[in-house]
């Protein structure tokens, strides 16, 4: 049996498949096992994983990138569904955060849920890295190095704007498939050289097949789009599937210097490895 990744969620789709600013992804390993990861921020994840063929509600399990509204605001749903697996996650996404930027009112971008406590009694704390199943493992605490992206500008954990937050949950997914390692993201952000840097010194991963997700460059400077485009050569990734957060005009920059390895994708989309 192939791996394969349904993309369940994301701010565009195929016409029949309803769209909106989130990730969600169906991840199916090759012992059959279906892990959800990432929720968008509504239920529509749930009709379009069904359009699909994919009951999110029998998953093994849930993994979340990081806490913002956009990636976990289908949870309650997919509870209410029936799901009753565990849900990974960095042991702070739950936390308060405010998005602030001038002339843009204040945003609370946090885990939107009415029962946290149904959530949180299902949380397996994840620190570093985690074996989640067969082929399959999740990586928080993302090192950051000085100097490098890391697109957190404007992220703070108070209304008031005084403690900055730098998004510690941020996390992705190690894949293994008969094509060789895919890293799936949810918004990238420690920035993607630092991931990539992070993974091959923790993982001792050298080479990649896929890359999928968000890589957060939306109105990136030049320099961070610089950066990610030589980090995503450094992988040696054949295939590029950038969404969600990415920015169009990062993909074009990035289809432009790295050629057909970088495809579109959206909600609706099935890649098998």
């Amino acid at each position: 049996m192939s791996t394969r990744i349904a993309v369940l969620m994301d701010n565009t789709g195929r016409p029949e498949f309803g769209h909106e600013h989130g990730l969600s992804m169906a991840v199916t390993l090759k012992n059959g096992h279906i892990w959800i990861w990432d929720t968008g921020q509504s239920p529509t994840f749930l009709r379009n994983a069904h359009t699909l063929g994919i009951r999110p509600e029998t998953a093994h399990g849930v993994a979340l990138s990081h806490g913002h509204y956009d990636h976990t605001g289908g949870l309650d749903a997919l509870l209410d569904a029936g799901f009753g697996g565990r849900i990974h996650a960095h042991p702070e996404f739950a936390r308060s955060r405010f998005s602030i930027a001038p002339n843009r009112p204040i945003r609370d971008i946090a885990l939107k849920t009415e029962d946290l406590p149904r959530i949180l009694e299902r949380l397996v704390p994840v620190r570093k890295y985690s074996c989640l199943d067969n082929g399959l493992t999740m990586i928080t605490d993302i090192g950051r190095q000085p100097g490098r992206f890391e697109p957190v500008q404007g992220f703070y954990r108070d209304r008031n704007g005084r403690s900055p937050d730098p998004v510690p949950d941020d996390a992705c997914l190690l894949l293994e498939s008969d094509a060789g390692t895919v890293l799936i993201l949810g918004c990238c952000h420690s920035g993607f050289a630092n991931t990539w840097a992070h993974i091959r010194d923790t993982q001792k991963t050298t080479k990649l097949h896929a890359v999928i997700g968000g890589l957060h460059l939306i109105n990136a400077p030049d320099t961070a789009m610089e950066e990610t485009r030589e980090a995503l050569v450094q992988t040696g990734a054949e295939l590029i599937l950038p969404c969600h957060c990415t920015g169009s005009q990062a993909v074009q920059f990035l289809q432009h210097r790295l050629g057909k390895r970088v495809m579109t994708t959206g909600a609706g989309d099935m890649h098998t490895f």
